[in-house]
């Protein structure tokens, strides 16, 4: 079968005892690899059996954190070995719909051509609301508006890393995730060098998932909604830092005049969003202490 070109990667932060329900939903035919991020690192590896599945356990120690974790596996020959593909999870992730979603993938022989990274649509557990599909353009950048006659396939400039297919060439010629950013961002860092690779990045619109970012709520100013994602302080210092990062690494490129753009009104969106819909000042404060940070780091 086609899933068995499939490398399925799930990054634990916590008691992996708790996973045995995501675990059985993952379809048999593609190879399961956990890592550890909870546990301290350790150079080799092993299989355990969990449910009626084997496992292969990585114990990274959080090294990297998320970027890490998924470095780990791309570059370790011994694991992707005879594998094509990876799909990283989150604990939370929903794969209600995965296995029909990897499968018609690889049924579309164009999307592997192309080395295509592709998603499927997220909607957010705590708004459900869709995500906004962004396109650069030569200035600037535009939402993709969805309706029903709407392709199925739609190229995009950013998507997140979650449930998506990536082949694993494409990762491993872009070097990886930035291990510097860590975590929030390195969604963003590798999109952008897989574009400047000229690979594709697309969003399937037949399939969606749920997922989480932070515990999101929602309010509405003057008929328009705001959002935000109620995070820890260290969480939102982490990604006001690492915009500072992507700010400084890509100003002078050639993504000034749609990327740069696009990070500055996500920024500004995430501030009114603390501001508006979190009310907490002492949060507004410290984002913009750890922004100017992330841009001299």
């Amino acid at each position: 079968m086609q899933l068995k070109k499939c490398l399925v990667v799930l990054v634990v932060f916590e008691n992996a005892d708790s996973l045995s329900d995501l675990v059985a939903k993952i379809p048999q035919d593609c190879k399961l690899v956990i890592v550890h991020n909870d546990l301290a690192y350790r150079a080799d590896f092993d299989v355990t059996t969990m449910g009626n599945r084997k496992v292969l356990n990585i114990y990274n120690g959080n090294r990297g954190m998320l970027a890490g974790a998924y470095n780990r596996v791309v570059f370790d020959e011994k694991i992707t070995d005879g594998y094509s593909h990876l799909m990283l999870l989150d604990q939370d992730s929903d794969t209600s719909r995965m296995e029909s979603f990897i499968g018609e993938y690889f049924d579309n022989s164009d999307l592997q051509h192309h080395k295509t990274v592709c998603a499927p649509l997220y909607v957010d557990r705590g708004t459900m609301r869709k995500v906004r599909i962004v396109r650069f353009r030569r200035f600037g950048f535009q939402i993709v508006r969805l309706d029903h006659n709407s392709p199925r396939y739609i190229p995009a400039s950013c998507i997140i890393n979650s449930m998506a297919i990536i082949p694993i060439e494409v990762a491993k010629s872009i070097g990886g995730w930035d291990e510097v950013i860590g975590l929030d961002h390195i969604d963003t860092d590798f999109c952008l060098k897989a574009l400047a690779h000229e690979n594709f990045l697309i969003y399937d619109t037949k399939f969606s998932f749920l997922h989480s970012i932070g515990e999101r709520k929602m309010a509405k100013v003057f008929g328009i909604a705001i959002q935000s994602t109620f995070h820890s302080d260290f969480r939102v210092g982490l990604i006001f830092e690492n915009s500072g990062v992507l700010f400084k690494r890509y100003f002078l490129s050639r993504y000034v005049l749609n990327f740069i753009p696009l990070l500055i009104v996500r920024m500004f969106y995430d501030l009114l969003g603390i501001i508006v819909v979190e009310k907490n000042s002492s949060k507004f404060l410290l984002s913009c202490k750890m922004l100017w940070k992330g841009i001299f780091r």
